[in-house]
């Protein structure tokens, strides 16, 4: 993955936690769903109503490679960790899943770290943080922000079975959302009263024997820019 910042663009409008929930002006009509909510989601009350691929959300490209995880040059992204970026308003992240070392491929050795594994090693030497402590740091986040969607974007060098055990491990697999081929996305509110406010997707193709993980360039689509 390349640059520092990016927006998974599920669609046109960006909306960031912490902004003032509308009023909406007398004698406007209202969809009926979008009042039933009282608390916002993501910051906005009418975000509740909408779709999940009708809003986009504010993403932080290899949010695990910062200085202040220990990865610095050449693979270094960011000089902070994940509590500044949640604070920041970032709901979305991009993360690379890595073996610490090349041909020692167990649940225990699955990291996260920057870069690929052409150069016939792991990237892991320049700096890795461990995928399951990470998670666990990103639900906690979300516990404590129970009207929030997070999204995850994994570039994935490591076994599926292996990533889905890190992920059961870190507690995140409960939370997470399993969107069925050519049907509707819920809304925010749906997924957050359903208790799946965690959608995954993943660099890889579809995978049907792990359908909590979806494939990104199946559901959306990159620019020249990013």
């Amino acid at each position: 993955m390349r640059g520092s910042i990016g927006v998974l663009t599920l669609i046109v409008l960006l909306l960031l936690p912490g902004c003032v929930t509308p009023t909406v002006p007398s004698g406007s009509q209202v969809d009926e769903e979008t009042v039933q909510y009282e608390e916002p989601c993501n910051g906005l009350v009418v975000l509740c109503s909408r779709s999940y691929s009708d809003v986009t959300f504010p993403e932080t490209h290899n949010a695990f490679s910062t200085h202040e995880d220990g990865i610095y040059y050449p693979a270094a992204n960011h000089l902070t960790g994940l509590l500044p970026q949640w604070e920041a308003g970032m709901r979305a992240f991009m993360i690379d899943t890595h073996y610490e070392t090349l041909g020692d491929e167990r649940i225990e050795t699955v990291r996260l770290c920057h870069g690929d594994d052409d150069r016939g090693f792991s990237p892991c030497v320049y700096g890795n943080v461990d995928a399951e402590a990470w998670l666990i740091d990103l639900k906690s986040l979300m516990e404590d922000s129970p009207r929030d969607v997070v999204t995850l974007l994994v570039e994935n060098y490591v076994q599926p079975d292996h990533l889905k055990a890190v992920f059961e491990a870190s507690g995140l697999y409960d939370m997470v959302f399993f969107h069925p081929m050519n049907s509707p996305w819920p809304t925010l509110g749906e997924m957050i009263d359903d208790g799946t406010p965690l959608v995954v997707f993943w660099e890889q193709s579809e995978d049907t024997n792990h359908p909590w993980i979806h494939d990104f360039l199946t559901h959306s689509w990159t620019t020249n820019y990013a």
